[in-house]
């Protein structure tokens, strides 16, 4: 089937995908002693946006920004298209192109982001790709590139070649897509006991494709291309075209429980960075990576600087398992983030850190902001050489905290309420993927998951209806039966009940939006 085609009949599944965050990009570029370009006035181009999805939303959270799509699935830009239309976003442009064939006045960006596209298109079209990075990112610029590897893709990829067997390219995509799933399962049931190992690699690969949507299988698994390759050989590629490693949009939680002995064997065996890097792979059976990029000439740090974190905000929510008396002890307690990372640390300052941003949430605070608020928390004297040593220390602990995942770092803060409201008001984006009953994405970049309830109610708030009224308009659509209402799991019915349960659900779920950062206002 020919690569447009299959796009258009059976569009991929698109979504925001966070680590594309110019925001993200920024600063962990400067993490590495880049100086990136600002994020807020950003020019972002994105290489087969299918049908801009993740540039909508950078777009509606980048008013400043020019977002710029280009993909060769023409149905998939015009639905891009109409949507941009509906929200009113008038700052993305989404053309349908081939990369071989891009406009001659395409200009200059300070962001390239090519998410899923690189192992699933030619040769030819991957050395595009890479030229066109090197043709049209500015002099200080990221670029992101996202794709299959090795060693991990020998595995999923005896699972792909079967696939791709059974189902052949008869019938229409989800009819190979259905074939695919039922001999998977065919495989898995007759596997002879005796081999283990080949049942637990072909278990392991549908549980992946059954969190997964059609889309995904059919285009991971059943497209004629995807070519995965060895890390030290994709950044080959790269440098022949004149663009070198910079690091990755993603931390490997792995990687966060290296021993310093481990990690320190890996240097010794390894002769640069990307020997290193491609060391990890080995160890952690790797099978995807998010690579940044940027320009050769670029003057870059081997490992992140702590002494750059200064100058960024940080975001994060940890709760206490086994909150002490007091914080100003140094008796180890442990924090557990939203996605289950945990740190355990005794030093008072780090703790004090941690209930700050936590406390503060979701809103960032500048790395002077929550130093001076957790030394006031711990009552320090203001002792100038003291000063300096917990500013160094505060820094290094947040690197430590970044790369596990506990917090955030920030180059740019978009515009939330800190408090709510009188009158909500949600981005044109949200509420028409609200009212369409879609995940939404929030302010952050980030997708967040809404029940019936919280769709509808995120749908209404344009900004022109206080609390009271939109009180009356969810009673009326539940009285009216287009909104179902639940109390307790348990559908309510009772005319006389829908008014306190509506207003208890509504101010649940603006609670809800306020912490998952998805009001404007």
């Amino acid at each position: 089937m020919p690569f447009a085609n299959s796009y258009d009949e059976l569009p991929y599944s698109c979504h925001p995908v966070q680590d594309t965050h110019p925001d993200n990009l920024a600063c962990r570029a400067k993490l590495y002693g880049l100086r990136p370009p600002a994020v807020d006035s950003a020019r972002i181009l994105e290489l087969g946006c299918g049908n801009g999805t993740n540039l909508l939303s950078l777009a509606s959270i980048l008013p400043n920004a020019t977002c710029v799509g280009i993909d060769y699935a023409e149905r998939q830009i015009e639905e891009g298209r109409a949507i941009a239309e509906t929200v009113g976003l008038n700052n993305v442009h989404l053309l349908a192109k081939s990369f071989a064939d891009l406009p001659h006045d395409l200009g200059q960006f300070d962001y390239i982001l090519c998410h899923g596209v690189y192992s699933w298109v030619s040769a030819s079209l991957q050395r595009k790709i890479l030229e066109t990075i090197k043709k049209h990112l500015v002099a200080n610029g990221v670029a992101y590139v996202s794709y299959n590897i090795f060693p991990g893709w020998h595995l999923r990829g005896l699972v792909r070649e079967m696939l791709c067997y059974q189902a052949t390219d008869t019938g229409s995509p989800q009819d190979q897509v259905h074939r695919a799933r039922r001999f998977l399962d065919f495989l898995i049931s007759h596997s002879p006991e005796s081999n283990n190992l080949y049942a637990r690699i072909l278990e392991r690969e549908r549980d992946i494709l059954n969190r997964t949507p059609d889309t995904y299988l059919f285009h991971e698994h059943l497209e004629e291309l995807n070519q995965p390759v060895y890390f030290h050989e994709f950044m080959a590629c790269a440098a022949s075209h004149g663009l070198q490693y910079l690091t990755e949009a993603g931390d490997r939680p792995e990687e966060s429980n290296f021993t310093d002995e481990l990690k320190a064997d890996l240097h010794r065996m390894s002769r640069d960075r990307i020997d290193y890097e491609q060391r990890i792979d080995f160890l952690l059976n790797g099978t995807f990576r998010k690579t940044l990029l940027c320009h050769a000439g670029q003057q870059i740090l081997s490992e992140p600087s702590q002494v750059h974190i200064r100058q960024m905000r940080i975001r994060g929510f940890s709760k206490r398992l086994e909150p002490l008396e007091s914080l100003d002890c140094e008796q180890a307690e442990t924090f557990e983030g939203m996605r289950g990372e945990s740190l355990t640390t005794s030093h008072p300052l780090l703790k004090s850190a941690l209930v700050e941003l936590s406390e503060g949430w979701p809103n960032s605070l500048a790395f002077d902001e929550l130093h001076a608020k957790a030394s006031a928390r711990l009552k320090r004297t203001d002792d100038a050489v003291e000063r300096l040593r917990d500013v160094e220390f505060l820094a290094h602990a947040l690197l430590r905290c970044y790369r596990s995942d506990l917090v955030e770092l920030h180059e740019f803060e978009p515009e939330k309420p800190r408090v709510q409201s009188p009158n909500p008001l949600a981005s044109p984006l949200a509420r028409w993927q609200a009212g369409r009953n879609e995940p939404v994405v929030n302010r952050m970049h980030q997708v967040i998951e809404l029940n019936e309830f919280e769709s509808f109610v995120l749908s209404q708030l344009d900004g022109m209806n206080e609390l009271p009224q939109l009180v009356e308009i969810i009673v009326n659509r539940v009285l009216q039966g287009e909104v179902n209402l639940y109390q307790k799991g348990e559908p309510v019915k009772d005319p006389s009940l829908i008014r306190h349960v509506v207003e208890l659900s509504l101010a649940k779920a603006l609670e809800k939006f306020m912490n998952g950062s998805l009001l404007v206002r």
